[in-house]
């Protein structure tokens, strides 16, 4: 991804269901997810280094502003968001 995004608002993971990267935008509005959630479970720690990699201008909009981990249950309901960060270009 352009830019660092150090992530803030750290929180364990408490469920076993899918984590998915969500682009936001400046009002926090959900512009584009990554299609291919990954899998979690509290035995297991999430790698985030090895686990997206986004081109630039390619994959990330540039009305695009934040990047969040939301945690969604085995029935693809929301439970919340994991972390996020700034996007600085």
């Amino acid at each position: 991804m352009a830019g660092q995004c150090p992530l803030k608002k750290g929180s364990g993971i408490f469920y076993k269901g899918r984590c998915r990267l969500v682009l936001l935008d400046k009002n926090g509005d959900k512009v584009k997810e990554i299609p291919e959630p990954v899998s979690v479970t509290p035995l297991r720690p999430l790698a985030l280094a090895k686990v997206w990699m986004l081109t630039p201008d390619e994959q990330v909009p540039a009305n695009v502003v934040k990047v969040a981990l939301y945690l969604y249950d085995a029935k693809a309901e929301m439970i919340g968001e994991l972390a996020h960060a700034d996007i600085r270009r």
